[in-house]
């Protein structure tokens, strides 16, 4: 009886360890995603785009994108 508790302990580890390990990837790729996004409507902002355009191509709203803008602006002083 002891090993066999011991096996689905073990297997109980693994399958926590991967799902981690897929939740965290996904994270990751979310946290990229944005940050993709954020580049993206700093270009178009260069290049003469609104801020509500901007939204509008990227899909996020516009307090979102003009957050962006605002927090860049702060960090360049």
């Amino acid at each position: 009886m002891c090993c066999e508790m011991e096996q689905i302990y073990k297997e109980g580890v693994k399958l926590g360890e991967e799902r981690g390990r897929v939740r965290g990837i996904a994270e990751g790729v979310a946290v990229g995603e944005m940050k993709m996004v954020k580049e993206i409507a700093y270009e178009l902002r260069n290049r003469g785009m609104s801020a509500d355009k901007i939204a509008e191509v990227v899909e996020v709203s516009l307090e979102t994108v003009q957050k962006w803008f605002a927090d860049r602006a702060a960090l360049a002083k």
